[in-house]
């Protein structure tokens, strides 16, 4: 099957692209900057130059193509990403509608009931926008993956490795079922040869539902970290945020765009998709010490960006966003 993977450079690209690639696939990738290295200098997988809100930028990527996995979001993109997202998902469509593409792959996010924050809204609506120029959709939905580079993953690392104390408002009791990588890839795998699930929303979960809380004591513990987490009721969201930016190399905007998410019960019925793609889900604990020990390698970057510190030897603490220093304003 000939494949497009768009986002194919981020955390879950970097490792499906490969895995497809072994699965028998023609796999063809795109990325917003020409000047990103792939991480699989091996593959000789087509590379195109994407800007989802240039339609013309479309066409020649699509051309041929059966299988389009859709993993972008723009949370990290300020205050208007809810809307580009919508926009960027719609050219998306209709492209692929011209070019005859089979159908969409789309790995979205576990919602609420009544969802109401900006991120979980922003993931229903990316996914009624590349259903809407008629390509069949099937829609993966997870919540926590743990795995480096995954955002709510690397905010809890970085509050328990540099925070003996952290006050924390009240929705870290929240509860969520976090999933291994090594997971989810193997349903997104699966899924490009089950035409009927075209149409579907399917639930990926992990095999518990731990609080917030408790999901930092556990990074914490493979750490070898001490960390007191003290709830504090009413602390305002960009309170939190600031803190956070001070701690974390996770952009503020993409920090902020989770905790406002973050008292949001969330709602998974992953019954049926582990009906139609059986595995052994991977205790937490063993996801957690699988991602540090494949950080264990013995090179180290010339230049720091993001993602290149998937090897944190020297240290499991060191930042997976690369900190540029701000201008001051005139």
């Amino acid at each position: 099957m000939r494949i497009l993977v768009i986002g194919a450079l981020g955390t879950i690209g970097r490792k499906l692209v490969p895995a497809l690639v072994g699965a028998g696939h023609h796999v063809s990738v795109s990325s917003r900057d020409p000047n990103k290295p792939a991480p699989w200098p091996e593959l000789s997988c087509p590379r195109f130059t994407l800007d989802l809100l240039e339609p013309d930028s479309l066409p020649d990527a699509l051309e041929d193509v059966d299988l389009v996995y859709y993993l972008m979001h723009g949370m990290s993109d300020g205050q208007a990403h809810s809307e580009l997202e919508a926009i960027a998902a719609k050219n998306l469509a209709d492209a692929a509608a011209a070019a005859e593409v089979q159908r969409i792959i789309y790995m979205g996010s576990l919602v609420s009931v009544k969802p109401k924050s900006e991120h979980m809204l922003a993931r229903i609506a990316t996914g009624e926008a590349l259903a809407s120029s008629g390509v069949a959709v099937t829609e993966l939905r997870a919540g926590i993956i743990i795995t480096p580079g995954s955002a709510a993953f690397e905010v809890m690392r970085d509050l328990v490795g540099h925070m003996p104390l952290a006050f924390v408002p009240k929705a870290i009791e929240t509860k969520a079922p976090p999933i291994a990588l090594e997971n989810v890839l193997h349903y997104l795998v699966k899924l490009a040869n089950m035409p009927e699930t075209a149409g579907m929303v399917l639930d990926a979960a992990g095999p518990e539902w731990l609080s917030y809380r408790q999901l930092m004591l556990r990074i914490a513990k493979h750490l070898n970290k001490s960390i007191k987490i003290m709830v504090l009721p009413g602390l305002p969201i960009k309170l939190a945020c600031t803190v956070l930016g001070l701690i974390t190399s996770v952009p503020q905007s993409l920090a902020k765009a989770l905790i406002a998410g973050l008292a949001e019960q969330l709602e998974a019925k992953p019954d049926v998709l582990r009906g139609l793609i059986p595995q052994k889900l991977m205790p937490i604990d063993d996801a957690i010490a699988q991602v540090f020990e494949e950080e264990q390698v013995h090179t180290y970057p010339k230049r720091w960006q993001d993602g290149v510190p998937t090897f944190r030897n020297f240290s499991s603490l060191h930042g997976f966003y690369a900190k540029a220093a701000k201008k001051p304003s005139r």
